[in-house]
């Protein structure tokens, strides 16, 4: 049972899924779209969707925090349709370009 290269990272064994951490942290590094990231930020948003709601309700329909409410709603909403449009890209567009060696931006100069 050899691992290929494109396979999980060392930190699990082979046909282990990773937990939530190790795919949040290796999130971080890929360059493509990816669940984790967005189902934490999701989470936070829906935090912040509920403080505003009660605070709606704490401040006797302050014409504010409605407006806080309705551009985080936006907000979340064009974050999640930038994240689908991602993921429908072609793979061959998510390839991450290589800067060239220092000798070889030296030759063209």
């Amino acid at each position: 049972m050899s691992a290929s290269p494109n396979s999980t990272p060392a930190t699990t064994a082979v046909g282990e899924t990773p937990t939530f951490w190790e795919g949040l942290f290796n999130s971080v590094f890929s360059p493509e779209y990816n669940t984790v990231a967005q189902r934490i930020m999701n989470f936070s948003f829906y935090g912040l969707f509920v403080v505003l709601f009660i605070l709606i309700f704490l401040t006797n329909y302050n014409p504010h925090v409605i407006a806080l409410l309705t551009l985080a709603v936006g907000l979340w909403m064009s974050i999640n349709w930038f994240m689908k449009e991602l993921a429908k890209m072609p793979a061959s567009s998510k390839q991450v370009q290589q800067m060239p060696d220092a000798e070889q931006s030296k030759k063209h100069l």
